[in-house]
């Protein structure tokens, strides 16, 4: 009994497969450099907040309430920052046109 040549994918599978993967890949990269991007702004605003507390010390003698009130202010900026920059942008789903836009402009 003759067995059956397994099939080759048609040249068209092979390509939207090519696509699909790289339209996975494309979406990962821009989930990273939203990620990265919120990470930088997380930072920003922690290293900008150390230099302002630290330069006030060494200028003012404030009271312990107003150093408290500052704190209280930066971590309602920070958690602030935090959602925006960084959960809200990885919750939402990477427009399709977008990433294939891209992997268009790359692919040859």
């Amino acid at each position: 009994m003759p067995t059956a040549a397994p099939q080759r994918p048609t040249p068209a599978v092979r390509n939207e497969a090519t696509v699909d993967q790289a339209i996975a890949a494309a979406a990962g990269k821009v989930r990273a450099n939203d990620l990265l991007t919120g990470a930088a702004a997380v930072l920003v605003l922690v290293v900008g907040y150390v230099t302002t507390v630290m330069i006030l010390d060494r200028w003012l003698v404030l009271p312990m309430w107003v150093r408290q009130l500052g704190f209280g202010g930066f971590l309602a900026s920070l958690a602030a920052v935090g959602y925006f920059a960084v959960v809200r942008p990885l919750r939402r789903r990477v427009n399709p046109r977008y990433i294939a836009r891209q992997v268009e402009q790359t692919i040859p």
